[in-house]
Order: structure tokens, then C-alpha cells, then sequence
């Protein structure tokens, strides 16, 4: 029990956090991938291009 209002868990995400995105974009592929039809051609999802673009933002390298 946290009983002083100064005393509070420090492990949470905020909405502008990155990694709340980035795990998103990782699920949503998961979805992707367990959905997709063996014969079917797989939608384009750009994972390679999005995956540098979090890790750029992510680690702010220019």
C-alpha cells in the first residue's frame, strides 16, 4: 500500500513514448502474419523501413 503521494510507481508508459508504438507495430505484424493465407500474396507492411525509423527516433541518431 502506498500510503505518501509522493511515493508512486515510477514504471509508467506515457502516450508519447515510443515503445508503446514500436510494440503496436509488432503486434499488429504478429496479427499480419497469423492471418495471412499460405497461397495468397502477403500485404506489403514495410517492416524493415518502419523498424529503422523507431530505432532512429528511439535512439535520436541522425
Amino acid at each position: 500500500m502506498i500510503a505518501d503521494a509522493t511515493c508512486a510507481p515510477s514504471q509508467i508508459s506515457y502516450p508519447q513514448d515510443t515503445k508503446l508504438l514500436n510494440d503496436a507495430r509488432e503486434i499488429t505484424e504478429e496479427f499480419i502474419d497469423a492471418l495471412h493465407d499460405a497461397g495468397e500474396e502477403k500485404p506489403r507492411t514495410y517492416r524493415k523501413k518502419r523498424v529503422r525509423i523507431i530505432l532512429t527516433v528511439t535512439l535520436n541518431i541522425n
